[in-house]
């Protein structure tokens, strides 16, 4: 059996196991980790690889057994509020590369808290490298660059339909904490559900409300847009049924017992996304960047579909550590890969940025 080059933990998840294969076949050997020892044992039977049973608070111990020079964790265990900080401090400690797929919002803010420490240790963290938020970090940094002074930033998803068990839970995690757009620089708080408007995607326009996707946080690192929102593509009914969602369900998840009753259904009912459907859907981010002037640039991203694209970007992501020159620090996808770095991602297409608007006259 090879020796690990790296460690990846929550390999059992949906999200993980679609890593961990994809890493085989590419020719990588990781060291798989998590909680559930049965789960861990068929995984690593199934591809020849390496297990170890893990709590969070044991993986300072077991990075251990990662050789110097191949020293990267990926945490593909969610929901992240109960796991990113926590790794990603075990990593601090033993001075190893982090990785992860989180796109949730709090979960962000907390780990880009830990740069400095990051910085000093010499490793560099990225968290969301994948789906949420590869391609929508580099689009925004394309349309930003256009206009060269973006005052707000509109990105908005249309994704195929299905999620893992793992997405849903950190959607009731959510939950009750309802929407969050950014203006001025702030995070603001709102009712899940509304403000939708028609988005111009490249095929026809489509149906989106706001949703607290990571590049709330991402985006506005990367590019200092003081105005973020980000929507995602839905029917006006499922909209509708969202709202209702969030102001009954939101308050009655806030209860720890009917929190585990939920994640319980959520395992029982929901199956993972179907294989051939993953295989021939695609998925594409639309965005938009307004400058103080009146210009506004537009774009968009056409991707495999998400999980798909999330395997493969981490991969990449691995290889880019691995070869050395990344900066030292907790830093989004496009700050420690480049604008570039989605374009490595097989099945990626980039369409713009196009301008449109033309400067407003200066009044005297």
């Amino acid at each position: 059996m090879s020796e690990p080059q790296w460690l990846l933990y929550g390999a059992y998840g949906y999200t993980g196991h679609l890593i961990a294969r994809r890493a085989v076949e590419e020719g990588h050997a990781p060291l798989l980790a998590g909680r559930n020892e049965e789960r861990l044992r068929a995984v690593g039977d199934e591809l020849g690889l390496e297990w170890v049973r893990a709590e969070i608070g044991e993986l300072t111990d077991v990075l251990g057994r990662i050789p110097e020079g191949a020293a990267t964790l990926v945490n593909a265990a969610g929901p992240f509020t109960a796991t990113a900080e926590r790794v990603l401090d075990a990593c601090l400690e033993r001075g190893m590369h982090y990785l992860d797929v989180t796109g949730e919002v709090r979960v962000l803010e907390e780990l880009f808290r830990k740069d400095a420490q990051a910085r000093h240790r010499g490793i560099t963290a990225v968290p969301a490298v994948g789906f949420d938020v590869v391609p929508s970090d580099s689009l925004a940094l394309r349309l930003h660059e256009k206009v060269r002074a973006g005052l707000r930033l509109e990105l908005a998803f249309r994704t195929p339909p299905g999620s893992s068990r793992g997405t849903l839970k950190t959607i009731l995690t959510h939950l009750p904490a309802g929407g969050l757009q950014r203006r001025g620089g702030v995070l603001i708080r709102g009712h899940l559900g509304e403000g939708g408007r028609s988005v111009p995607f490249p095929d026809r326009d489509r149906y989106c409300v706001p949703v607290p996707w990571g590049d709330l946080v991402t985006a506005y690192r990367t590019t200092g847009i003081p105005d973020v929102v980000t929507y995602m593509a839905m029917s006006p009914s499922r909209a509708r049924n969202l709202r209702i969602l969030a102001s009954t369900m939101g308050r009655l998840l806030t209860i720890p017992r009917l929190r585990r009753w939920a994640f319980h259904a959520v395992d029982a009912l929901n199956p993972s996304p179907e294989k051939k459907r993953r295989h021939d859907a695609r998925s594409m981010i639309w965005g938009r960047v307004e400058s103080p002037d009146g210009r506004a640039a537009w774009g968009a991203v056409e991707t495999m579909e998400g999980y798909g694209f999330t395997a493969a970007a981490v991969l990449r992501a691995l290889e880019r550590l691995r070869t050395g020159g990344t900066e030292a620090g907790v830093l989004t996808p496009t700050q420690a890969f480049g604008v570039d770095f989605v374009e490595e991602v097989p099945g990626t297409k980039i369409q713009g940025p196009l301008m449109e608007g033309a400067p407003r006259a200066h009044q005297e």
